[in-house]
């Protein structure tokens, strides 16, 4: 019996061993990173602390803000917490603050969730690739500041890594759905005059993107560049219209896609009061429009659904043999 104790406490005594280690371990590459993020204006935090002992890795950090190099995006909250079993390091659970900020492109959105976690899982590997990660966030609104605002219900997103994919070998799996879309602001006002409903809507989406270079910790220095995107199943509900999709892009080295979407959007003729309202047809051309659309619908054998493919190609995009501008920039 006292050979047994004898062993179990040598062995807590090499666990407690272990997890100091490997915290001062994780410690120094925490500053160390930090640092480096700091000197480059891609990081901040006001402080931090490490605890846990000696089951977990507990990591908080206080008013941390996050930041692309190129300023395009950024995040921020009050406070993160981020947990790992201390014989499980690799698999990091992440609780969301219940207020963050992000800043995409011009647009400064707020966000405020009820409950929101994440989890992510890596690679045993000092670069710390990303293996699969997710996120699920309920009764979350989002509010910006050029006068409009969302709330989703449920909102759920996966990636996972791939090792072997036809589109290149930084490819990632990516799935997303939200329940419970509703618009406030200027959109909601164009549907209401349209005779539609902004409520209710429900998105999901499943695809493929591949990258210039891993998800890893070193995904910051430098733009992230998309390179080719696959969507497999795109699915939008809303207001009485039924929209699905599937396609395949390439992206050139000056972020120009290249490619095609093929698009169907059932109950199509109640997206023409929506574009009138929005601007985007005169009202003397709605009636014209929708002859012709509906001819190109009759052509498919059904009349209630539009099917037209999204063509980026040359710097420019155009839906079915409607032009619609200059295509978006990746």
């Amino acid at each position: 019996m006292r050979t047994v104790l004898w062993l179990i406490a040598l062995v807590a005594v090499l666990f407690a061993a272990g997890w100091h280690l490997a915290a001062r371990q994780i410690r120094s590459g925490i500053g160390q990173a930090l640092a480096g993020m700091q000197a480059t204006g891609q990081a901040s935090v006001a402080d931090w602390r490490l605890q846990g002992f000696p089951w977990r890795f507990d990591l908080t950090l206080q008013e941390p803000r996050l930041a692309s190099a190129d300023g395009q995006f950024a995040w921020a909250a009050p406070k993160l917490e981020l947990h790992a079993l201390s014989y499980r390091p690799h698999h990091l659970i992440a609780v969301l603050p219940a207020r963050q900020t992000v800043w995409l492109g011009g647009e400064e959105i707020d966000i405020q969730t009820a409950d929101a976690r994440a989890s992510a899982v890596t690679r045993i590997s000092t670069d710390v690739p990303l293996e699969r990660a997710n996120v699920v966030a309920r009764d979350l609104r989002l509010t910006g500041r050029l006068d409009w605002s969302m709330t989703v219900t449920e909102l759920r997103l996966a990636a996972q890594a791939l090792d072997d994919d036809p589109l290149g070998q930084n490819a990632i799996r990516i799935g997303a759905e939200a329940t419970g879309i509703d618009l406030k602001g200027p959109a909601q006002a164009i549907l209401a005059r349209a005779g539609l409903d902004a409520e209710d809507g429900h998105l999901r989406l499943d695809g493929i993107v591949a990258t210039d270079r891993p998800l890893d910790r070193r995904a910051l220095d430098g733009r992230l560049r998309v390179t080719a995107v696959r969507i497999t199943d795109l699915a939008f509900d809303w207001g009485g219209l039924s929209l699905t999709g599937a396609g395949e892009m390439n992206v050139s080295s000056a972020g120009q896609p290249e490619g095609r979407i093929d698009l169907s959007l059932r109950n199509w003729r109640a997206l023409l009061p929506v574009l009138r309202q929005a601007g985007l047809i005169q009202p003397r051309s709605q009636a014209m429009a929708e002859s012709m659309l509906g001819m190109l619908a009759a052509s498919d054998g059904n009349p209630d659904t539009l099917s037209l493919p999204l063509v980026l190609s040359g710097g420019a995009m155009a839906l079915g043999p409607l032009p619609l501008g200059p295509a978006p920039r990746f």
